[in-house]
């Protein structure tokens, strides 16, 4: 299963980066796609964290097992995978559903954590249109890095069948 969701990560990776590009010249636009993130102080960029989810086969107590990020490698689990951010980056967390990509969705409702306001502007961000939108803070500590959790519902055929949270890490490299 982790296999199948590895393989579908690196075609849905090569999209992203179309679709980044994309949006990184609509978020000077009105009508961008993702609402309105604005691009942070000159030289820094935005950070797309993409969640892949199965949500044909996913279980409650194994979410792990059909959850994965688009960019992540195979040997790194979902408690260990580390985004790595810079400082003044805009941060946009993405879900898709990969079995189902026309019938079912995965809805980011919330990303928190204790001490996220180290790195983030915020401990909280709500999720808004199925995504989630923050920025890295330009004081946050070079090297900083902190576990974080993905609130996200799955709903299958317009019906909520999980609430879900999954806890991965981000890290600031400059």
């Amino acid at each position: 299963m982790k296999n199948s969701i590895k393989v579908t990560s690196l075609f849905l990776t090569l999209m992203i980066v179309i679709i980044a590009g994309c949006n990184q010249k609509a978020n000077q636009q009105e009508d961008n796609p993702l609402g309105q993130v604005t691009p942070g102080p000159a030289g820094s960029n935005f950070s797309y964290i993409v969640m892949l989810v199965d949500t044909e086969n996913i279980e409650k107590d194994s979410e792990e097992s059909y959850c994965a990020f688009a960019n992540q490698p195979t040997n790194i689990s979902d408690r260990d995978f580390e985004t790595e951010v810079n400082k003044g980056d805009s941060v946009v967390w993405l879900a898709y559903s990969y079995s189902n990509p026309g019938r079912d969705s995965v809805i980011i409702t919330k990303i928190n954590g204790p001490d996220l306001n180290q790195i983030l502007e915020t401990n909280d961000i709500s999720g808004k249109n199925g995504r989630a939108k923050g920025r890295v803070k330009l004081n946050a500590e070079k090297n900083a890095k902190k576990k974080y959790k993905i609130h996200f519902d799955v709903f299958r055929n317009g019906e909520e069948i999980k609430n879900l949270r999954i806890d991965p890490k981000l890290r600031v490299l400059k």
